[in-house]
């Protein structure tokens, strides 16, 4: 639906089946509202482009910036380039590549990309987010800063709720003097607890520790 616009113009020769948008665009379709400069809306697919101060919003707890924005109303999908910032409730997302689907309500960005949830700060290659259970997963060099520690790892599974991450494969975890090195592990980002499966290593100040599984608390 548009709901606003300061020109709207038709031309069959220069953009058949289009209506071009100018100014203060308004658009809306199923619960979601879009503001941008301008806008080319394709009827018959249910699509439309948008340009220039992009920002959509879904309800009150998810909003999507950036500077272009790409809209399929049929598989209700928006692919969102450059500038991109996702927010949803505490937590955000930047990147400069970013799908959002909106029937499986969840983001996912594959040029790199960075989440901030409180005092976590991830980044990594690629990576989604589930607007619906706020559950995050990241492949490919992630890497979780927090004041207290440093987390090195390829794959990582994060709950921005409980603040639990399930590390797999060849991971590091570094706090001060200490390294903890893990293939399989969970870690608590808050209380800073750590449960260490398939022969983990504990190293600090020229000690090693080793086990079949292990409990760390900082």
């Amino acid at each position: 639906h548009l709901l606003n616009a300061d020109v709207l113009r038709y031309d069959e020769y220069e953009n058949p089946g289009a209506q071009i948008l100018v100014g203060h665009v308004v658009l809306s379709h199923t619960g979601m509202k879009l503001t941008c400069d301008s806008a080319v809306v394709y009827e018959q697919s249910n699509s439309f482009m948008a340009v220039g101060h992009v920002h959509m919003t879904q309800g009150d707890t998810l909003s999507l910036i950036g500077d272009s924005l790409y809209y399929n109303g049929e598989a209700q999908i928006a692919e969102v380039r450059r500038n991109v910032v996702m927010t949803h409730r505490k937590t955000k997302l930047y990147t400069d590549n970013l799908n959002y689907d909106r029937i499986e309500k969840k983001g996912y960005f594959f040029d790199g990309g960075r989440m901030v949830d409180g005092d976590d700060d991830l980044t990594a290659n690629w990576g989604e987010y589930h607007t619906d259970t706020r559950q995050a997963t990241f492949n490919d060099y992630v890497n979780l800063t927090n004041p207290e520690f440093t987390l090195v790892t390829d794959t990582l599974d994060y709950d921005t709720r409980s603040k639990w991450s399930h590390l797999i494969g060849p991971s590091n975890i570094y706090s001060g003097d200490s390294r903890i090195y893990t293939e399989n592990a969970f870690y608590n980002t808050n209380d800073k607890q750590a449960r260490l499966f398939d022969r983990p290593q504990l190293f600090n100040k020229g000690s090693r520790l080793l086990g079949d599984s292990l409990h760390y608390d900082k």
